[in-house]
């Protein structure tokens, strides 16, 4: 009996040419399936236990053996790497021949439209996918891997820089439409603009957070982020807000007004007044009305003078901490105010 053993995982076609007269053992040790090309009546063949008729061809998968009884004393057998089909990669591995890829999502069932690659080794990688969805389904113990791994390194934002996420909108006249994940080259996580041009956001590996915009919170209930607005008022008078509440400085008083309707408020202020003790003003509970200003502290006619104090609207149970810092006074008074929303 004749025993031939094949391991390549070269990328040539034909592995090898041989000549058989009787019983040959042909033994596939290699990573990748390889077919026996028969040119002459095969008289007997079976792979996997599985007794194959005469024909021309019979796969060995990989690891497998199959047992041949041929007479090739005239024309050669010809025994070659089976070559996966780029349109029906249906394996689990990107490796020796297989590729595991889908057309509209990332299963075993259909294709991917998707860049295959292939080295001196024969191996194939997938160097860049489009699917209109991936769904990933993993299942595994505490010690078990990740189920997406992704490794990169040297990339766009230079050496130690691993980009590895770019979102982007295809809707027409989006504005901003890109933005991109990665991590810089001390580990901090970030978040990049639409230009690549600033960095959004950012989480340190010790758990620092930094945004160069602001952060605003819907909710403070149970919120470490409190939503605030400030502005240093330009003209006397002029109305600061946030949700329906308005505030303003007017010629040395500080006074609130709905932005519109109306809504029960009640308020307590400490006004601090330079060369005097400290003082306190109250609005008593009372239903206040758009287009009607109401005082929540006023003799505030000196520049430093300040009140600061809660409001609350008890129609909405909604509480605001409101502070008043005079900046100017006549004939160009204004001052700097600030809102913040505690409840």
């Amino acid at each position: 009996m004749l025993i031939r053993n094949f391991n390549s995982n070269s990328a040539i076609d034909v592995v090898e040419e041989f000549k058989v007269m009787g019983m040959c053992n042909i033994i596939n040790t290699s990573q990748s399936d390889i077919t026996i090309s028969f040119n002459a009546p095969l008289i007997n063949g079976s792979s996997q236990s599985t007794t194959t008729s005469s024909s021309s061809t019979e796969v060995v998968p990989a690891g497998k053996s199959t047992l041949i009884t041929y007479d090739s004393s005239t024309t050669p057998i010809s025994v070659r790497r089976v070559e996966p089909d780029l349109d029906d990669f249906s394996a689990s591995a990107i490796n020796r021949g297989t590729l595991a890829n889908s057309r509209t999502t990332a299963t075993s069932s259909n294709t991917a439209d998707a860049i295959i690659s292939r080295d001196a080794e024969g191996d194939y990688s997938a160097g860049q996918a489009n699917l209109t969805s991936v769904n990933v389904s993993y299942s595994g113990g505490p010690s078990a891997t990740r189920p997406i791994t992704i490794s990169s390194s040297n990339t766009q934002g230079g050496t130690g820089f691993t980009e590895f996420i770019q979102l982007t909108s295809t809707v027409s006249g989006t504005s901003n439409p890109n933005k991109y994940l990665r991590m810089n080259n001390v580990g901090s996580l970030e978040i990049i603009n639409s230009a690549y041009s600033a960095t959004l956001l950012q989480l340190t590996n010790d758990g620092d957070l930094s945004a160069t915009g602001k952060i605003l919170a819907g909710s403070t209930s149970g919120n470490s982020f409190a939503p605030v607005k400030s502005i240093l008022t330009s003209t006397n008078a002029q109305a600061f807000s946030m949700d329906n509440l308005n505030l303003r400085f007017n010629n040395g008083t500080f006074e609130v007004s709905p932005v519109s309707g109306s809504f029960g408020a009640m308020a307590e202020m400490a006004k601090l007044q330079y060369g005097k003790a400290p003082e306190h003003d109250t609005l008593s509970p009372t239903t206040i009305n758009a287009g009607v200003w109401y005082s929540l502290s006023n003799g505030l006619t000196t520049v430093g003078n300040q009140a600061s104090g809660v409001i609350h609207d008890y129609n909405n149970n909604l509480t605001y901490r409101v502070t008043c810092i005079v900046r100017a006074v006549s004939p160009n008074w204004n001052a700097f105010l600030i809102i913040e929303k505690l409840s």
